[in-house]
């Protein structure tokens, strides 16, 4: 309640042991969560007056262990309670650099829900798909009314860019190597029936966060088969068996959830982990359609690109995110950093 901790493990030489250091954060709990909250809102909400929060942040929270970070590519950041609501990678560093900008970032599970995953995987057969994508489904009578009552009346719109998202990627991966369904094809039971072959798996929809029950947290798809609604809960994709080495959720307030002691964040990511995916791309916010659409595009682009060596999930999530940032009407954290890797970033 009175203060905070750093825990710093840094890999040495390939015979040296890791260096471990511990840092005493002299910041209440009461603190760290209003400062965390308002940053978050203030990147919500395009606030230009961020950088000063952020700062702050920083100089609490990674200041001290600046020396050990220095030089480092990759970051795996692990979290604790309010802490998975900040946005790490948009915090600025003395230099006025944002972390991204010297570091992949990936933010890993809590070690129960990775045994799990593991076990599963050793366990399963390998994907025989390569992309499954849906897009701007066309929602269904249940999807809208039960929007209506959760965003108080706000209605789900159609979603154009989403559209333009999907069909990007089919253009990236091939017809040979993608499925991809948009519309009334984006149904709730075609996943279900195919996205245990997939490899890639990418929903460019709706996603409605339920904070009281997070697992009850839904994917707004089209409505499909006798039995679905078209909305695709969390609780249902945790007991779906994929096989899938990634998966995409390019909807908003994806990485939120229900903070447990000792399991992280609880919703999309902990259910796509208990049903086999090892990385999970999720976001922090509600995002704007047309800044996603040129995010997800250039993420992809990167992931398959035939460069050796090969580049990184989490890699690839950092250039899509620079180059949004270099674009004038794109450069604020809004648009490129609320989405995260979540899982195995390699």
């Amino acid at each position: 309640n009175d203060e905070s901790y750093l825990f710093v493990v840094t890999k040495g030489d390939v015979a040296a042991q890791p260096d471990v250091r511990v840092y005493t954060l002299p910041i209440k709990r009461t603190d760290l969560v209003a400062k965390t909250n308002a940053l978050r809102e203030q990147l919500a909400r395009r606030d230009l007056g961020f950088r000063t929060s952020a700062l702050k942040l920083y100089e609490t929270l990674l200041r001290p262990a600046e020396a050990q970070l220095k030089n480092r590519t990759n970051l795996i950041i692990a979290p604790d309670n309010i802490l998975w609501d900040l946005p790490f990678q948009a915090l600025p560093n003395t230099a006025n650099r944002f972390l991204i900008e010297d570091a992949a970032i990936t933010y890993p599970p809590p070690l129960t829900v990775l045994r799990e995953m593991m076990e599963r995987r050793n366990n399963q057969p390998p994907a025989k798909t390569g992309l499954l994508a849906l897009g701007n489904p066309a929602l269904g009578r249940e999807a809208i009314g039960r929007a209506a009552l959760a965003l108080r009346d706000e209605k789900l719109e159609p979603l154009p860019e989403a559209e333009e998202e999907v069909k990007a990627l089919k253009r990236l991966y091939g017809t040979s190597r993608s499925k991809v369904y948009i519309g009334a094809e984006a149904r709730e039971d075609r996943v279900k029936s195919e996205a245990t072959g997939a490899n890639v798996i990418h929903f460019a929809t709706h996603g409605i966060l339920n904070n009281a029950s997070p697992m009850y947290s839904y994917l707004a798809l089209a409505e499909g088969g006798v039995n679905e609604d078209g909305l695709l809960e969390a609780w249902e994709l945790m007991q779906m068996d994929l096989h899938a080495d990634l998966a995409v959720l390019s909807a908003c307030e994806t990485a939120r959830g229900r903070i447990g002691a000792g399991e992280g964040m609880i919703g999309f990511s902990w259910a796509m982990f208990i049903a086999g995916v090892p990385s999970i791309v999720v976001s922090q916010w509600k995002v704007e359609s047309a800044g996603t659409r040129d995010l997800m595009v250039n993420f992809h682009r990167s992931l398959i690109s035939p460069a050796k060596p090969k580049v990184s999930k989490s890699e690839s999530l950092r250039q899509a995110a620079l180059k949004l940032m270099k674009n004038p009407e794109t450069s604020h954290p809004f648009y490129w950093a609320s989405f995260i890797m979540v899982g195995d970033g390699r």
